[in-house]
């Protein structure tokens, strides 16, 4: 950390908003700059999504909406939709999802 913060001073970061399997993958995501090649459940992507947004991470943002793309089916569009949403700079590109 390059700014005193509490982090800095303790070599820790506390991520306290998010679950412990979205958290792994962030972490792979950060060493490896891409996601595992296996198959997620739609509420990890969600989690994934979440840090990277809170992270500005715009690369892993990129890659989730590819995934949730992939996974988008009758069943899940309007839960993708709802969270994807609240994510106000992706609010269009979920839109040109629904509407292909």
């Amino acid at each position: 950390f390059q700014m005193d913060s509490k982090e800095k001073e303790q070599n820790v970061v506390d991520i306290v908003d998010s679950n412990p399997e979205a958290v792994e993958e962030f972490v792979f995501y950060l060493y490896k700059g891409s996601l595992r090649r296996t198959s997620k459940p739609v509420e990890l992507m969600f989690g994934l999504l979440n840090l990277a947004n809170k992270y500005q991470m715009n690369l892993l943002i990129d890659e989730c909406m590819d995934v949730f793309m992939d996974m988008l089916d009758v069943d899940n569009v309007l839960k993708i939709f709802a969270v994807v949403r609240k994510i106000d700079h992706l609010l269009c590109n979920v839109s040109d999802l629904i509407i292909d």
